[in-house]
């Protein structure tokens, strides 16, 4: 399954993270950063892309699993008003060539940023919906890493134990434990309020 990464202040510890998810989830690669949204099936693109705004980043790894391999279906979709959403996880959406998260954003999409999280709180799969000016909202479980002095919030596959074991061993990382939902604004030096 996908994956989601969420880092403020990037490092080369997390670019060696994100290269390590970009193994186990290779069918395209998705980025936003406060200089706006990169996708491309090179992941070296992307964090060329991420090193060129290294504030802040939220990066998608897709692993297909509805719709085709395109840079169409590699996240994150534009929701309207500024707002990007990514995805981890799957919906009942069978579509041939459209993803089940592109399809989703298009029925999202230009709704008032409310409604838009509520609708996407009854759901099963995790979300990241965030715009550029570094403000996102989590929903569902998350986790917290630390790799080198960098905190990297991820979404963890729940089907994919041996990509996680491998993860954790690549970048020795310590014990995951699990965040809570907030709003966050890498804007400030505050991460949850």
């Amino acid at each position: 399954m996908c994956e989601i990464i969420i880092i403020k202040g990037v490092t080369n510890d997390a670019i060696e993270y994100i290269r390590a998810s970009a193994k186990y989830n290779p069918d395209g690669f998705g980025a936003l950063t406060a200089g706006g949204v990169k996708k491309t099936f090179n992941i070296e693109k992307i964090i060329d892309h991420i090193k060129a705004n290294p504030e802040w980043c939220i990066v998608h790894t897709r692993l297909a699993t509805h719709g085709k391999i395109t840079i169409t279906n590699c996240h994150p979709f534009f929701l309207g008003d500024g707002w990007y959403l990514f995805m981890n996880g799957s919906l009942p959406f069978f579509h041939e060539v459209r993803s089940d998260t592109n399809i989703l954003a298009s029925l999202l999409q230009d709704k008032p940023i409310k409604k838009i999280l509520q609708t996407l709180s009854t759901m099963t799969p995790r979300f990241v919906v965030a715009n550029i000016n570094g403000v996102y909202h989590k929903i569902g479980r998350f986790y917290q890493h630390k790799v080198g002095e960098t905190e990297i919030t991820t979404s963890s596959p729940d089907s994919s134990l041996e990509k996680e074991q491998y993860v954790t061993k690549y970048i020795d990382l310590p014990k995951i434990k699990p965040t809570k939902n907030y709003e966050i604004n890498f804007n400030n030096d505050f991460y949850n309020h």
